[in-house]
């Protein structure tokens, strides 16, 4: 289990990013929060080697913007999966949320990693490999 300290102060820099996208609902957020695993918050906290990052501050954005890209693709998947029952104004409402979700994770991500570096490369590789499946 994660110390609740670490999920406070994770919540609060989740609240921060948040706030400062002024487009993302801070209590939709919560919600989904409480409603998926935990974990999807902490991945990273299971493979800092992975993602070379050392600084405290820096793997609480990477929490952060894992959490909200992991949001982003949960409310793809439910537009896909529902689009045909749904009218133009929720699909409108999902894609903008999806695209918000999306952005602020990509902020997040672009501050903590070059352009040119390797997460990067893994990025596209990763992103190429899902156009795949479509």
């Amino acid at each position: 289990m994660v110390d609740k300290k670490i999920i406070t102060k994770l919540l609060d820099s989740l609240k921060a990013e948040v706030y400062n996208s002024e487009i993302l609902n801070l209590e939709y957020i919560y919600e989904q929060f409480k409603k998926n695993p935990s974990i999807y918050l902490f991945y990273p906290y299971l493979f800092t080697e992975s993602f070379g990052v050392k600084e405290n501050e820096d793997l609480e954005k990477l929490s952060v913007a894992g959490f909200l890209y992991y949001l982003s693709l949960l409310q793809s998947d439910y537009l896909i999966d529902n689009k045909a029952e749904k009218d133009s104004k929720f699909i409108k409402e999902k894609i903008f949320l999806i695209e918000a979700l999306t952005e602020q994770s990509i902020k997040i991500l672009s501050d903590l990693f070059e352009y040119h570096s390797d997460f990067w490369n893994f990025w596209n590789k990763r992103k190429k490999n899902i156009t795949k499946v479509f």
